[in-house]
């Protein structure tokens, strides 16, 4: 889950000062959804190699046999504190959203399944070179919380 480390860095940062709950929420969907570029802030990462593999290997991470006790001993924790604060993110703007959990999951693994499907199965996705899965979630999120 170094990726997973990664993004809430990311999300926290560039959050942070961000005051207006639309605003913020939009900008923790940008963060999820863009595309990885190399930052030359990073120079001892490549942010695209690995980005490639997470996008390509994800799900492999979660769906196996051991799951529940890779859970019980905290595998997952990054991912679930990124679910945790997108949701947070969902409630400041809509507080009586019944599923803000289930939406911040959402967005986080479609996020990555939405680009092995633009780079892999074409015609299973709306996302290609004029459609971002960035402009879809940022609908999908905020069409869902009006």
């Amino acid at each position: 889950m170094v990726l997973g480390g990664w993004l809430e860095y990311q999300l926290v940062i560039e959050t942070l000062k961000i005051t207006v709950s639309g605003d913020r929420l939009s900008r923790a969907v940008e963060i999820i959804t863009q595309p990885i570029e190399q930052d030359s802030k990073f120079e001892h990462i490549d942010e695209v190699v690995l980005n490639k593999i997470v996008i390509s290997e994800y799900s492999k991470s979660y769906l196996t046999k051991e799951v529940d006790e890779e859970n019980k001993s905290g595998y997952f924790t990054i991912y679930k504190r990124l679910v945790e604060r997108v949701k947070d993110m969902i409630l400041m703007v809509n507080p009586d959203y019944p599923y803000p959990s289930s939406l911040s999951s959402t967005v986080l693994e479609g996020a990555l399944h939405q680009h092995f499907l633009k780079d892999h199965f074409k015609n299973l996705t709306d996302c290609n070179d004029q459609v971002s899965p960035t402009d879809y979630f940022k609908h999908l999120v905020f069409q869902t919380l009006k």
